[in-house]
């Protein structure tokens, strides 16, 4: 499952008022690397344009977005067969983000075992 999918199922499982999917990404984001930094943000706007979201979520995303990087989507990125090293570091980075978010939300829920 990618990054995009685990926010908007969670911000679509969530009550009109609830902000843990938000909550969630923030702090997943806190711990992330650079490159983690960056797909939460291109997640999270990508979310803020095509979700109707509340006026205070829009407004967290927009301050959230402009303190992180904004690096080439890992989804249009390509590697040569001799940078498998950084093929490796991306999904790494990947990987962590997403295990990140879902450690988040069941925080925020209170169902992290």
């Amino acid at each position: 499952m990618d990054l995009f999918t685990l926010v908007t199922d969670a911000l679509e499982e969530s009550e009109p008022d609830d902000r843990i999917w938000l909550d969630a990404a923030i702090a997943a984001t806190a711990g992330a690397d650079e490159r983690g930094r960056s797909e939460m943000r291109d997640v999270l706007t990508t979310v803020a344009a095509e979700y109707r979201l509340h006026r205070r979520e829009t407004s967290a995303i927009r301050a959230l977005a402009k303190d992180l990087p904004e690096l080439t989507s890992a989804g249009d990125l390509r590697f040569g067969p001799d940078e498998l090293d950084q093929l490796a570091d991306v999904v790494r980075s990947l990987l962590c983000l997403q295990r990140a978010y879902v450690d988040a939300v069941e925080a925020l829920l209170g169902t992290a075992s």
